[in-house]
């Protein structure tokens, strides 16, 4: 495929650049693609359904728009968790630390369900010793619960 056919007779053929970095652009588009998102986001204020900037992600985290935070995603989101722990600590949490949700839910993210790790290192050191222990103790584990919190009435049968 020629490549520079898109630039001579395509695509890009009208030399039109964007209004707001002077990247070139489809003769079709009035913005790039990066300065279209931030002009969109910009515009969603003005739409009533807007939320203030919060929606949960696909993976089910928590997305805070702060494009001016250091560590903001290309379209200018924060996740809130790390923001909570920032907050807790007074100060910004560096690119290495990793913000942990104890009880697995992540969009729970009140203080008291959150662990700080300074590199993910040490969050899967975390996560391999907690698994081994679970594994090691689950018979223990088990009867715990049903003891507090189902009652006496039940018994556990193990091989």
């Amino acid at each position: 495929m020629n490549t520079t056919g898109n630039y001579k007779h395509g695509r890009y053929s009208n030399n039109k650049i964007c209004k707001i970095c002077n990247k070139k652009i489809s003769r079709s588009a009035t913005h790039c693609g990066s300065c279209a998102t931030k002009i969109q986001i910009k515009d969603a204020r003005n739409n009533p359904n807007w939320n203030g900037g919060r929606i949960i992600s696909s993976n089910n985290y928590i997305y805070i728009h702060i494009p001016e935070h250091p560590f903001s995603n290309t379209l200018g989101y924060v996740a809130e968790h790390r923001l909570v722990m920032e907050k807790k600590l007074g100060r910004k949490l560096t690119s290495e630390e990793v913000v942990h949700h104890i009880n697995e839910i992540r969009t729970d993210n009140r203080i008291e369900n959150l662990l700080l790790f300074k590199s993910n290192s040490e969050h899967r050191k975390f996560h391999s010793g907690f698994v081994k222990y679970i594994m090691k103790n689950y018979q223990n584990l088990v009867q715990e619960y049903v003891k507090n919190f189902i009652g006496e009435k039940y018994e556990l049968y193990s091989n």
